[in-house]
């Protein structure tokens, strides 16, 4: 699969009684990562209590990606909201496995240290 291959970034945001869910689809990269790190912060502006992620349709997420996720992470834990991926697709998922992080992203929003709180 080339890049041109790969579908474009979607990011959906919803708000509901739990707090944001940020839906995301496609593909993560350099070129497109700060819009979505844009969308995630942003979802942080009316201090819900829990922002969740899905990236059950992200195809392809490579650093740039993850640093998004934990710049995510890391403004939910500061404001004390919980941090929840919530679902992936088997790429982020072994991405995730392969660097270490899929506890370190979880945060239940009381942790203030900012290290893992939970498992998934």
């Amino acid at each position: 699969m080339t890049p041109q291959d790969l579908p474009p970034l979607t990011v959906v945001t919803t708000r509901d009684s739990d707090g944001v869910l940020v839906a995301v689809s496609g593909e993560i990269d350099m070129e497109n990562a700060e819009v979505f790190r844009t969308a995630l912060l942003a979802a942080m502006d009316d201090g819900p209590a829990a922002l969740r992620v899905d990236m059950s349709g992200v195809a392809f997420c490579d650093s740039m990606g993850l640093k998004a996720l934990l710049a995510a992470r890391n403004a939910a834990v500061q404001a004390g909201a919980a941090f929840d991926i919530v679902a992936v697709s088997s790429q982020v998922e072994h991405l995730l496995d392969v660097v270490g992080l899929p506890q370190t992203l979880h945060a239940d929003g009381a942790n203030e240290a900012g290290g893992p709180s939970d498992t998934r």
